[in-house]
């Protein structure tokens, strides 16, 4: 695995809330949001960009999106809530305050 991206100084913080700060979100090449990756909102280059794997770490820094697309399964659209409500608790200062509307499913 490469070390291309730094450990943040508060991850044993993240370790004992059960965050793996190093963990993968697949995004777009483009914009690196997950919600365009995953189909929610395009970006101008959508079409043409091509994917990248962040560490989550990566993904707080730059605030682009709302934090519930990193903890979103791409295959099913389900939330992890359980990782998400623990991201939400440890990094409050890392969250938007929105919360995003669940697909309703008939």
């Amino acid at each position: 695995m490469a070390l291309d991206v730094r450990k943040p100084k508060n991850y044993r913080r993240a370790w004992r809330g059960g965050i793996n700060l190093m963990r993968h979100v697949t995004v777009c090449g483009a914009c690196h949001q997950a919600s365009c990756w995953q189909g929610k909102f395009f970006c101008e280059q959508a079409r043409t960009a091509d994917i990248l794997n962040l560490p989550l770490a990566t993904l707080m820094r730059e605030r682009r999106e709302n934090e519930e697309y990193w903890f979103t399964n791409p295959a099913d659209g389900a939330v992890d809530h359980a990782a998400l409500e623990a991201f939400r608790h440890n990094y409050p200062e890392a969250c938007s305050g929105q919360t995003v509307e669940a697909p309703h499913r008939g």
